[in-house]
């Protein structure tokens, strides 16, 4: 009994020690999305997987992290160029801010909560502002008029809205679509559907092309027997 005894602590010694190192890992992960950058690369990676999904292939369909200038000579980078058939393109924006968003989560006072979950959405309503300066529009002439400003959760749009009802107008009016995965990977569908179609009506194209090459090949070919013949 001694022995099973020193055994079951030894186990639980073990325990906690595994617990508390989960515990310290998951607060550096939690600090690490907490963070702007670690924010954005987390909207990055969600907005990569959005795209697969829909089933597009990159840098045939879409581009990742490519600088350009917009009409007032200002370099921009849009974290993501998807690109539409006949040369159209639209610019996606995965960089909206949730420091406020995760301090409301982790809130248990129902006032103070509510209290971030208004500072949220005044920080999306800003970077709404801010993305609308940026222009992104203005850097091809067969851009999409607006810009996507996508945000990884479902939650996080919707906690925004509901705080700020005026907030999606509000972005329309300064062409920013605000969108989650719920939205967006319905939209890249239709993108990827549409690339589909382009794609067979070109290789129809193709198709008639080498068909009617081959018949007039093969006119000239009896021609030419027939001239034989006559011959």
């Amino acid at each position: 009994r001694a022995g099973d005894h020193s055994s079951v602590q030894e186990q639980i010694r073990q325990l906690l020690e595994a617990t508390n190192e989960t515990r310290s890992e998951a607060s550096k992960l939690s600090r690490a999305l907490g963070s702007s950058k670690g924010g954005g690369n987390w909207g990055e990676v969600a907005l990569r997987r959005c795209v697969e999904i829909a089933g597009l292939t990159e840098h045939c369909d879409f581009e990742t992290q490519t600088m350009f200038l917009n009409a007032e000579n200002q370099s921009v980078r849009p974290d993501m160029t998807v690109r539409l058939p006949h040369g159209r393109v639209i610019f996606v924006d995965a960089k909206a801010p949730k420091e406020a968003f995760d301090q409301a989560m982790a809130e248990p006072d129902e006032s103070s909560r509510a209290e971030l979950l208004k500072a949220h959405s005044r920080n999306v309503r800003r970077h709404v502002e801010d993305l609308s300066r940026r222009k992104y529009q203005s850097i091809d002439e067969n851009s999409i008029d607006f810009t996507v400003l996508f945000m990884p959760s479902d939650q996080w749009l919707s906690s925004a809205l509901a705080t700020d009802p005026a907030l999606f107008e509000i972005s329309l009016g300064k062409k920013v679509i605000l969108a989650s995965p719920t939205l967006l990977i319905p939209v890249l569908r239709v993108v990827s559907s549409a690339w589909n179609v382009e794609r067979a009506e070109d290789n129809a194209r193709r198709t008639l092309k080498i068909g009617q090459e081959l018949y007039d090949r093969f006119v000239k070919v009896f021609d030419d027997v027939e001239g034989v013949g006559k011959a």
